[in-house]
């Protein structure tokens, strides 16, 4: 588990810091009816459920999860039930305990891994003329 901040736009215009916890989550059931959210664009979201484990205790749990329609429709081959995801859970706040769906995040290469040095290098072609008839 990682925490992270999020900065968002509040009912009144005021960009409001919040932090979340990032877990790893199995969608269970992404549901069809579309809803708004209370803000100036009015964002669609659908409702669904999601499987996580609690880090501290080890304890699984299906939770309800806020999947953005925008995302699932632009990346609808991971929105999917039986998919792992990443939820941001709210950690504190008026919004504590809410989760919302994330695309999943990528694990990067070990760079220590790849030997004594791992600094870019860059070769530059040398130019060579040709005389054109």
């Amino acid at each position: 588990m990682k925490t992270t901040i999020k900065t968002y736009e509040d009912a009144n215009g005021n960009s409001v810091k919040q932090e979340v916890y990032v877990i790893p989550a199995l969608i269970k059931r992404i549901g069809t009816d579309i809803r708004k959210l209370k803000n100036d664009k009015e964002t669609p979201f659908y409702t669904g459920d999601i499987e996580i484990v609690y880090p501290a205790t080890g304890v699984v749990d299906t939770i309800n999860c806020r999947f953005y329609k925008a995302s699932v429709d632009k990346h609808d081959k991971v929105f999917v039930e039986g998919a792992t995801i990443e939820a941001h859970i709210e950690a504190k706040g008026e919004f504590a305990g809410l989760a919302t769906a994330h695309l999943p995040a990528y694990k990067k290469a070990d760079m220590s891994q790849f030997g004594a040095s791992t600094k870019a290098t860059t070769k530059v072609a040398e130019e060579e003329e040709i005389e054109l008839e």
